[in-house]
């Protein structure tokens, strides 16, 4: 079974994915209008083998640890696609997962029109999937992946999955080459840790190129980035109150609170990626990277997965990475040592250690490490059972955006995460 040709079959049939009904509409007439329901889900449980920290995807503000949990995959997802004429169409879909306020509220994922207009021209108006990855049209769909959750060390680079504006398809075939392009515009915003996150003046532009087995795809984005977090509103705060006393310690900490304000800040989206499914064989491979303006590390990810089909039963394997690609800002604040000449009010000596904590946070680097051993077996049409085992390296315990609430003793080592999910579309 090709996952992606297979996943576009149903999608088509059941609008369970990005482009749903476009090729039905095209068949009917005006006086002919049709209603497509559909949907899909995820049951999930994830353990890790430490209690130091919760195993989580970004932005979830809890996680799996020894316990397990059943949360961090868990979702479900409906949609309806109103096909009017051969011109127009809409579609609706929402979708229930634990988000990042803590709760399973449903959100409106997508809620777009789309007029085609010939030629292989469409456009969208409305909240639609923005393409920032390989798999974006059906990320949320666990079915139309062989993974039990994509890489996290390209995928959790950038969050947003939607965004509120327009895009611009084309499809054509040139020389046996199926092309599509997308060209988007528009704003998205999410809520991470119980944090709003904005992006605003999103533009951006996807291509893919389908040849027979393989598929190639390439894609950037340009955005304005902000966040609101409290803590980090502090930290702005108490830079600048530093960056008052005129010590020579203390130079320099306007110009980082400044780097620090989590508004307006230019920030871009690139990647390409192939996959390839041809007889048994199955390759998926995928380079990301996110550069922004703040002394926040730009990053890049990067994975490779091998399958081999036997029959409904289909063993993987994934190598991963994520590393810095910025320089490392030095953390300026100083020691309580260094100011103590200089008998400073209790109050600012003692608020050092806690602003030099924070801004480590900040500037901290994001590497690790991940090989996974997975097995997709499709137990029946349209059902497949998933169990993946991971072994994450820590270059760096921050682990942004895979591990939430450390504890004390939380390290740099191997931690080894083990997913079982059972994956459909209906």
């Amino acid at each position: 079974m090709n996952y992606r040709l297979k996943t576009v079959v149903i999608t088509l049939a059941t609008t369970a994915c990005l482009n749903a009904g476009r090729a039905v509409a095209e068949e009917v007439t005006a006086s002919d209008p049709t209603l497509n329901l559909s949907g899909y889900g995820t049951f999930g449980y994830v353990r890790t083998d430490t209690n130091l920290a919760e195993y989580s995807n970004l932005g979830q503000p809890k996680g799996a640890d020894k316990g397990g949990s059943f949360s961090v995959d868990s979702r479900l997802g409906v949609q309806a696609t109103a096909i009017f004429d051969s011109t127009f169409s809409t579609t609706i879909q929402a979708l229930s997962r634990y988000n990042g306020e803590g709760n399973w509220k449903p959100s409106i994922e997508w809620a777009f029109v789309r007029a085609n207009l010939g030629q292989g021209f469409g456009l969208r108006v409305g909240r639609m999937g923005t393409p920032y990855f390989q798999l974006s049209d059906y990320r949320n769909v666990g079915y139309a992946s062989l993974w039990s959750r994509p890489p996290q060390e390209s995928y959790n680079h950038n969050p947003f999955s939607s965004h509120d504006g327009f895009d611009l398809l084309w499809q054509g075939e040139v020389r046996g080459v199926l092309l599509n392009t997308q060209v988007y515009a528009g704003r998205s915003k999410v809520i991470l840790y119980n944090n709003p996150f904005r992006l605003d003046k999103i533009r951006g532009i996807n291509a893919t190129a389908e040849i027979g087995p393989l598929t190639l795809r390439a894609g950037y984005a340009v955005v304005k980035i902000g966040y609101e977090r409290p803590e980090v509103n502090q930290l702005v705060e108490g830079l600048r109150a530093l960056g008052e006393i005129p010590l020579p310690e203390f130079t320099g900490m306007t110009s980082l609170a400044n780097e620090l304000i989590p508004k307006n800040k230019n920030a871009s989206f690139s990647g390409v990626g192939m996959s390839l499914d041809w007889k048994n064989m199955i390759v998926i491979a995928e380079y990301t990277r996110r550069m922004i303006d703040t002394v926040s590390p730009d990053t890049l990810g990067w994975y490779t997965t091998f399958g081999y089909r036997l029959g409904s039963v289909t063993p993987y394997v994934t190598f991963s990475e994520k590393r810095q690609t910025s320089a490392r800002t030095t953390n300026l604040i100083p020691s309580q040592d260094a100011v103590s000449i200089y008998g400073l009010p209790p109050q600012v000596v003692g608020a050092l250690p806690s602003l030099q904590a924070g801004v480590e946070t900040v500037l901290s680097e994001q590497a690790h490490k991940t090989t996974a051993l997975g097995l997709r077996w499709d137990i029946r049409r349209n059902v497949a059972l998933k169990m993946q085992h991971e072994w994450i390296r820590l270059r760096d315990s921050q682990a942004i955006g895979l591990f939430s609430n450390q504890k004390p003793g939380f390290v740099d080592k191997t931690y080894n995460v083990t997913t079982i999910v059972v994956d459909f579309v209906f």
